[in-house]
């Protein structure tokens, strides 16, 4: 890449993240800069103009008049920007803060939420997706200050410089000469800390996955029951003992770039100066002491400026590599998503065919191969096989979380790309092995949003229907007892079985054409399986089911039933066809039998 092609996309990266905080604050750019330049000019009135001015007063024995109207101007200015400066950190920044992190962080989940369901499985995706995280919000709010001080600091400078010129044209040369090499040792300065952070990522991620599983109740029984702490604490000083290294090794560089950066600006500047002026004042005797004074505070606060202004300047620079990380994230494109509004689904009719559909994770090796299917409305379809060999898969192709590598999906005739994205997946009500329940009311839970007096009578039939709503009455506050004790000790815990019917509820809730049932009982005993079973096909009576399981005991009536085997369907028909033919389907069936005699 050359430099100037760097300098390019260091520049488009910033204005890229300034739009978007000028969106979510318009005035925050411009108070903030306007907070750093009255800062600035009051110091430079008080400290450099002021003493400065008073003592060439002096020196002409100007009247008492003069300098108490010169003096009290300044006042005038310094308080009121004072009030501005105290009202912008203590009322403006308080509110506006969180108005920014709310835009940022609104935006990354939305985006986050639209992207292919298969790029959480890619490590380096997962890394950019908790940088992102981890950095938006904070990174445009530290933007906004960085050009901010930056404004404010160069109109600073300006004011210095234009007044040290004004006496003596030849202090230039000693604020111009250090500017490129500063500029070239601060860029390795900020490339050292971004390689640090960048190196780090991995490892403090490592330490707070330990962090979390240490305080998460769900881990508390393993932990003191297992070998397992043994195995996470060694896991968490590994990776501590990589931060601490990580941190040696570009510490020491960065202490080298600091030294050289502040040798330059404070030794040749500063110094160079103070000597130069001195000899004006003692030897040819050409300055006046109060123009001296001037000078020396002028210096003395332009000197740091400077340092401010480079190193600012090459913060830039740095922002530009987190922001082009926030970009390709943001950037990212769904396969599935791409096509957000499309056709509306005709729900009188339901038919999905899959035609020639393969797919790979990887574009190597294909996790389903060959898949042609046809289901019909109100058919009950059974898709087994063992662990591995595709269903769960099969499931989100269907639900269009998954794109085919190859073939196409159906429905009703159509490819599914045609339709809607939200109301194509609102046909489908879908309870997965691994269900999630929120630490919501449970009538949220139910209604996956918040719930109104018109929703509460539903949320009461699919509790009944799931044979839930006896229990949910013995809580203390009915349906809107908060499920789980992570913020109120009150909290409803359910057992799996529960946790299950409750799943069957919130999928009779949203009244769907097609039920999915991926393996929803696998962890429950083969007593409690049944019921649950018997509770899903009774909820979904008059509806198209799909049942995706390794255990048998739902096939039974089932239309049709596929075997899935390395991802390929190796066998369909019913359950008595397939027992018939006494192949592999039989074989797990009649081993599965002998063992849960309630399946015969």
């Amino acid at each position: 890449m050359t430099k100037k092609s760097t300098v390019k996309q260091v520049l488009d990266n910033n204005l890229y993240m300034l739009k978007l905080l000028c969106k979510a604050s318009k005035r925050r750019l411009f108070l903030e800069s306007l907070f750093y330049t009255s800062k600035g000019v009051v110091q430079t009135l008080i400290y450099v103009i002021l003493f400065g001015s008073i003592v060439n007063a002096l020196q002409d024995e100007s009247s008492f008049m003069y300098i108490a109207i010169f003096t009290g101007v300044i006042a005038i200015i310094t308080c009121i920007a004072l009030f501005f400066q105290s009202w912008f950190t203590d009322v403006f920044l308080m509110y506006d803060n969180a108005a920014i992190q709310k835009y940022f962080t609104r935006n990354v989940y939305q985006h986050a939420v639209e992207i292919d369901i298969e790029k959480y499985d890619d490590p380096k995706f997962y890394d950019q997706y908790i940088l992102t995280l981890e950095e938006a919000q904070n990174r445009a709010i530290t933007l906004s200050k960085t050009v901010a001080q930056y404004i404010g600091t160069l109109i600073t400078v300006i004011i210095l410089l234009t007044t040290i010129i004004s006496i003596d044209i030849n202090i230039l040369w000693f604020v111009a000469l250090p500017l490129i090499p500063s500029l070239i040792i601060g860029r390795k300065k900020n490339k050292c800390y971004y390689d640090l952070y960048m190196n780090n990522l991995n490892p403090t991620r490592k330490t707070a996955y330990v962090n979390r599983v240490m305080y998460l109740s769900k881990y508390a029984k393993d932990i003191r029951l297992s070998n397992i702490f043994n195995r996470l604490i060694n896991t968490y000083h590994q990776n501590m003992d990589k931060v601490v290294d990580n941190e040696k090794k570009y510490g020491k560089k960065g202490t080298i770039y600091t030294f050289f950066l502040d040798y330059i600006t404070e030794g040749f500047v500063y110094i160079g100066i103070l000597i130069y002026i001195t000899y004006r004042v003692v030897e040819s005797k050409t300055l006046m002491i109060g123009d001296y004074l001037i000078i020396l505070n002028a210096v003395s606060g332009m000197g740091w400026r400077i340092h401010e202004l480079i190193r600012t300047t090459l913060k830039f620079e740095q922002f530009s590599l987190f922001i082009n990380n926030f970009r390709r994230f943001m950037n990212t494109q769904s396969k599935a998503g791409q096509k957000r509004v499309g056709k509306i689904p005709d729900r009188t009719e339901t038919l999905f065919e899959f035609s020639h559909v393969d797919f790979s994770y990887d574009q190597r090796v294909n996790v389903l191969e060959d898949i042609n299917m046809t289901i019909k409305k109100g058919e009950k379809i059974a898709i087994v096989g063992h662990n591995g060999a595709g269903k769960s898969t099969f499931v989100k192709l269907l639900l269009n979380l998954y794109e085919p590598t190859a073939g196409e999906i159906l429905y009703n005739r159509e490819n599914v790309h045609h339709y809607d994205q939200k109301k194509y997946r609102d046909i489908f009500s879908v309870v997965f092995q691994d269900f999630t329940l929120y630490a919501l009311s449970v009538g949220e839970n139910i209604t996956t949003q918040s719930v109104k007096d018109q929703d509460i009578s539903e949320i009461n039939h699919a509790l009944n229907e799931s044979d839930m709503w006896k229990r949910i009455q013995t809580l203390p506050n009915g349906i809107q007892t908060v499920v789980t004790k992570e913020f109120d000790e009150k909290g409803f815990v359910p057992s799996g079985g529960e946790s299950q019917k409750l799943a069957i509820a919130r999928s009779i809730f949203k009244k769907s054409d097609v039920f999915i049932f991926d393996e929803p009982s696998s962890a429950l005993d083969p007593l409690s399986e049944a019921k649950i079973n018997e509770l899903m096909l009774n909820a979904a009576a008059d509806k198209t089911v799909i049942f995706i399981s390794h255990r048998l005991s739902a096939t039974l009536k089932a239309d049709r039933i596929y075997l899935f085997e390395h991802g390929k369907i190796s066998e369909q028909g019913t359950h008595d066809e397939l027992v018939k033919r006494n192949e592999k389907y039989a074989n797990m069936y009649k081993k599965q039998a002998e063992k849960y005699d309630y399946a015969l």
